[in-house]
């Protein structure tokens, strides 16, 4: 094809030569060397090409092989519209973040999480559109004062005081909403004319499309007699002019075929007749030739084409969107890091050195904290907003932990142990002076734990409010559950006790109390363990086994709920509004917290409820079912891992295949 191709070029760019208007003169020179039987048979060559180019403006193409009649479809074609893009920046947008960096008596300004608004998305069409870009537009500080501004990315501002935010100018482009033209055998040409479908038939189509249209097409759809999409097997395309030139080739041959008759039969003899022959009845540039090139494109398809749909490119819209960003720099005690001929200080809101650039290097550790280097040595410092000075500390923090927001856990090193206490940051003073103890610390309380010679170690609980000490006593353990306090006691036994454990060469036995957040035991009777788990859950309700080794729910105010549970084997705590229970057949269902079965009792296993499903077994299959006992999933194999959270919204389920799970069954790998 590609042959073919070149030589209707060449042919043109031949007859071009021999077509223009020339005097008789210009004629019977250029012919001056050739003889007429010379000049017939030029003519004859120039006729066969003229013929053969014609002829090549026909050739249709057709895709994959004849016997292949399989229909085969593909997804609908959907342009992204503008409101995708809009959506996707507007998400962007919204990550968009600042930082400042004093350095040098300067401010440097870097924009964090930008890479994604600087490009435009994969998935989208971006021919022709401008590259997206940042701008900043205005600087907003601390005192209230701001500087407009035309600073790009990672920009330096002479100032030294804290920026509060900035304003941003944000500019992209993006294309309106996609239109598509519609052809088919009786609508096949569009309102401009621009595009003709010329062939339909089968699964093969010829489109002609204006070149110049061709850049603005974003897809071509064929669809079937139901509207279905079919799949594209081939795609071939040519450029061409020469179906508009037609009549002025059919006026070259006509002229050809009378000046090769007319030597022949001898009605021409001599080159003086020749040119004035040739000067009388030449095509001249009257007959108007539509030289505007177009585009043939030939497909086919995987089923029988009844309508096409061409998808073009829409025009552009200019997009600008002003957004304020606030300062991500934190400004611990009201000063930040800030450096100055390498050397870092601490500098406040104003752009002043509160503690001189005299160090190596400050890292802030936590709230008043910093990490200092001074030469080689690195040791953590406390600083003091009102004297305005860094002090070194004889302790190191424990971790990143902030109770109550102020308070922090720290370590003092000993030659064979560390001692623990707990600082109050705002004064500078300790709430427990460092001693050789564990601590437990939760939003409202902290407990204080020390070794002791009994079994057991001695507990104090603290109200962080007010500092008071709630209780204490020589305890096992404590769980803490919202303004109840869960306490395990342990006393001596004998090894064959029911339940024991084995410490300091002796037997010892648990039982339980629950105190309120002001020191008092709210049970009269301990209770002898606790079935499933050790806190009241979301529901309020604890499951227990009392010293006659019977159980029950009770609720935070230690009330017996009515409900019997003798009727039944085994019982799970309450979980998001449900219990998994089993009776004396084996078979598990579930109770409300009103203790009436909900979910009858016929599975071999029953879970938790995790979120709105829990996972049975029923007919030696494992399945999801809702809070109405439907099944909403089955697992095709069977389940290795699984996440087992009371009162959890999630879970995760992996079967041997190595697939992964939610509690919805929705796969997640």
């Amino acid at each position: 094809m590609k042959q073919l191709l070149s030589i209707l070029l060449f042919s043109l760019f031949f007859l071009t030569a021999h077509s223009q208007v020339r005097t008789k003169n210009e004629i019977l020179e250029k012919i001056q060397d050739k003889t007429l039987e010379e000049i017939k048979e030029e003519f004859k060559e120039i006729k066969q090409e003229v013929e053969a180019s014609i002829n090549l403006s026909n050739i249709r193409i057709s895709g994959g092989p004849v016997n292949d009649t399989e229909t085969k479809y593909t997804v609908p074609y959907t342009a992204k519209e503008d409101v995708d893009l809009a959506e996707y920046y507007s998400n962007r947008l919204s990550e968009l973040e600042f930082s400042q960096e004093i350095k040098n008596n300067k401010t440097e300004l870097s924009w964090l999480n930008d890479f994604y608004l600087i490009v435009y998305p994969r998935s989208f069409n971006t021919k022709g559109l401008e590259n997206p870009k940042i701008l900043l537009d205005t600087i907003y500080y601390y005192d209230g004062t701001k500087q407009h501004t035309s600073l790009t990315n990672y920009n330096t501002v002479n100032t030294l005081k804290k920026i509060d935010s900035i304003s941003i100018l944000y500019k992209y482009q993006r294309y309106k909403k996609a239109e598509f033209i519609e052809l088919n055998n009786k609508q096949n040409k569009s309102n401009d004319g621009k595009l003709f479908l010329s062939l339909i038939e089968d699964h093969k189509i010829e489109l002609q499309i204006d070149s110049i249209l061709e850049s603005n097409i974003l897809y071509i759809e064929a669809l079937d007699a139901k509207g279905k999409p079919l799949w594209e097997k081939s795609t071939f395309k040519s450029k061409s002019n020469i179906k508009s030139q037609e009549k002025y080739l059919e006026e070259v041959i006509l002229f050809l075929t009378n000046a090769i008759e007319k030597i022949e039969t001898k009605e021409i003899t001599t080159k003086e007749k020749y040119a004035e022959y040739i000067y009388n009845y030449q095509p001249r540039k009257e007959i108007k030739i539509d030289y505007t090139p177009k585009t043939i494109l030939f497909n086919s398809y995987a089923g029988k084409v009844s309508t096409i749909k061409v998808y073009l490119n829409p025009g552009i819209v200019n997009v600008e969107k002003r957004l304020n960003i606030t300062n991500s720099t934190i400004y611990s005690n009201g000063v930040t890091v800030g450096s100055l001929d390498n050397n870092d200080g601490l500098i406040d809101k104003a752009g002043k050195w509160v503690i001189k650039p005299i160090y190596r290097s400050i890292t802030h550790k936590l709230l008043n904290h910093y990490t200092i280097t001074k030469e080689n040595d690195r040791l953590l410092h406390q600083f003091n907003k009102e004297k305005k000075e860094l002090k070194p500390v004889p302790y190191i923090i424990k971790n990143t932990e902030v109770y109550n927001n102020k308070y922090i856990e720290i370590f003092v090193p000993t030659n064979h142990n560390r001692k623990t206490g707990l600082l109050d940051t705002e004064t500078l003073e300790y709430v427990l002076k460092p001693e050789e103890r564990e601590l437990k610390l939760k939003k409202e309380y902290y407990i204080s734990i020390k070794e002791s010679d009994t079994a057991s170690d001695f507990f104090e609980v603290y109200r962080f409010a007010d500092h008071k000490k709630i209780f204490e006593g020589h305890f096992y353990k404590i769980e803490i559950d919202n303004d109840l306090f869960i306490v395990e006691h342990i006393e001596e036994t004998s090894k064959d006790a029911s339940r024991y454990i084995h410490k300091k060469g002796k037997y010892y036995s648990y039982y339980y109390d629950i105190y309120n957040n002001e020191g008092v035991k709210l049970n009269k009777e301990s209770i002898n363990y606790f079935p499933d788990k050790e806190n009241f859950g979301k529901d309020e309700l604890l499951l227990v086994n009392d010293s006659k080794d019977q159980i029950y729910f009770i609720d935070k105010k230690l009330r017996k709920q009515k409900f019997k549970l003798k009727r039944f084997k085994q019982v799970k705590s309450f979980s998001n509004g449900f219990a998994a229970v089993q009776d004396h057949n084996n078979k598990w269902g579930y109770i409300n917290t009103k203790g009436d079965i909900v979910i009858p009792l016929k599975y071999s296993r029953a879970n938790y409820f995790i979120g709105n499903s829990a996972l049975i077994m029923f007919n030696s299959q494992s399945h999801l079912i809702d809070t109405n006992g439907k099944v909403i999933f089955t697992f095709s194999g069977n389940i290795i891992r699984y996440s087992s959270e009371p009162d959890a919204t999630k879970a995760t389920y992996t079967i041997q295949s190595g697939q992964l799970f939610n509690h919805l069954g929705k796969l997640l790998n």
